[in-house]
């Protein structure tokens, strides 16, 4: 056990870096934002976001997903090769014929759905981007499936770097607002692809393996309209912001959203690291019990990180925003809570991924996201982000539920329900405990906030939650580490 949860902890610090880093950027350069845009220039830029995340969930169709499955399902370094080949053709083909088709009809479109004029043209300029980042979806997915650690978290680290410096030239020194953000992007999505490309292009065979295809198409195509589903349920709250109240409020629920985000930002991290490592071991002997204590070990942990975040939300935003900003805090709980309920739902999909049954994602994401659509247009009218946050969390709440009763009779895993469920009443009771004490005062608070985060510690060990041998292998952890600093100082 511990030697499976070693070598996927390993794998999660490598090969999850990548999506870490792309949410550290936009972590880095929050506080330059809020400074220098007004909530209303950071409410287009969220809508020119989701809109660019849209259209690449369409032109991926599903192909991300299928790289993976059918990658580790033929060991042939032939098979492999044509494999990449294929999908990278497709993708870049595909792509060029609907987004050609989608500039001809978008004016009209566009200029009906969204109310700010200055929308259309930012957005244009997201989609041109679009076809850069698709284009870089299988060139950069060959690094995690060869385990090529070093070249993955180099060309993380490149375009990190990339994207901050535009940025930054963008906004603060040549002061062009929203439209330099949306052009440095593009800027860094085209220089990302000619590199990945220039660096895997030889691993790939430029045929068109049309059997190949339709079998990967079979496999992915049921992932577009759940990955849409998923869209609406994560992001339509925005558009409904919009129309109901304004870029204001879309511009500060982004924020709030982002501080939460810390959370999606390692949970996105562990599962660039979980997809790979599932299929890899889903042959080897008792492997659902290292299921089951995956999802309490990263579950434990990430409610760990979400109870600090939803403690400190408002020093956070204190810190790191303007004034205009600050009102984000009241919705970081309610998301952060809905982000946990995500990465359970996560979790338990793979039973479909392992037995082929992605078909019913539709179902599950499409329950998901007409509740959600239910919600925004009963609550965002009359309570603004709030009513967004309560839809979202509510929405997210459902998808576990409906997900494990359908998993349970394809692919049943032991997962540990009581444990979690301890971990879910003293987490609550936690941050409750903390909202009741808060002072005002910064240090005060801070301190009670630090001093609560050690007491969920000391609770979870006394009611039992950990195992012997988890606090026997943490003690032995913690010899050894104190013995290491004995001996060097």
């Amino acid at each position: 056990m511990l030697l499976h949860l070693r070598r996927l902890l390993s794998q999660t610090l490598v090969f999850g870096v990548g999506d870490a880093i792309t949410r550290v950027a936009a972590l880095l350069l929050l506080p330059i934002y809020t400074h220098i845009l007004t909530p209303s220039d950071y409410g287009k830029l969220a809508i020119v976001t989701l809109v660019s995340t849209i259209v690449t969930l369409v032109l991926d169709s599903g192909q991300r997903s299928a790289f993976f499955k059918f990658y580790f399902s033929n060991e042939s370094p032939q098979a492999r090769r044509r494999l990449t080949g294929t999908i990278f053709i497709y993708l870049l083909v595909s792509a060029a014929l609907i987004l050609s088709l989608l500039f001809l009809f978008f004016e009209r479109a566009a200029f009906s759905t969204f109310k700010d004029a200055n929308l259309p043209p930012l957005i244009r300029i997201a989609l041109i981007g679009a076809f850069f980042d698709i284009g870089s979806v299988i060139p950069f997915s060959t690094f995690r499936a060869e385990q090529r650690a070093a070249q993955y978290a180099a060309l993380s680290l490149l375009r990190f770097f990339i994207s901050v410096i535009l940025n930054l030239l963008a906004v603060v020194f040549f002061r062009w607002g929203v439209i330099g953000v949306v052009y440095a992007n593009l800027i860094t999505s085209v220089l990302f692809f000619v590199i990945c490309f220039a660096m895997t292009v030889r691993v790939m065979d430029w045929t068109l393996d049309l059997n190949l295809l339709k079998q990967l198409l079979y496999f992915g195509l049921p992932l577009v309209p759940a990955n849409l589903a998923g869209w609406a349920l994560t992001f339509s709250d925005r558009f409904f912001l919009q129309k109901y109240a304004d870029l204001s409020q879309v511009g500060i629920y982004a924020v709030g959203y982002s501080m939460a985000g810390i959370i999606a930002m390692l949970t996105g991290w562990f599962n660039t690291a979980y997809a790979p490592y599932c299929f890899s071991i889903s042959s080897q002997p008792n492997v659902k019990v290292v299921y089951a204590r995956v999802m309490t070990y990263s579950i434990t942990l990430f409610t760990f990180v979400g109870l600090a975040l939803a403690i400190f939300a408002r020093e956070a935003l204190l810190l790191l925003t303007s004034p205009a900003y600050y009102s984000a805090a009241s919705i970081v709980p309610l998301i952060v809570l809905a982000n946990l309920f995500f990465e359970i739902n996560y979790i338990i999909s793979f039973g479909l991924d392992l037995t082929g049954k992605t078909g019913y994602y539709l179902f599950i994401m499409g329950a998901g996201a007409i509740f959600n659509l239910l919600l925004n247009f009963a609550l965002i009218k009359p309570f603004g982000m709030m009513g967004a946050a309560v839809a979202t969390l509510l929405s997210y709440a459902l998808l576990p539920v409906i997900e494990y009763f359908i998993v349970r009779n394809l692919y049943p895993v032991p997962y540990e329900w009581r444990r979690l469920l301890k971990l879910a009443v003293v987490s609550m009771g936690i941050y409750f405990m903390s909202v009741s004490i808060r002072t005002g005062q910064i240090a005060i608070d801070l301190f009670f906030g630090m001093a609560l985060l050690l007491l969920w510690g000391l609770i979870l060990y006394v009611w039992r939650f950990f195992t012997k041998a988890e606090v026997a292998w943490a003690k032995e952890k913690a010899k050894n580490g104190w013995l290491a600093l004995r001996a060097r100082f």
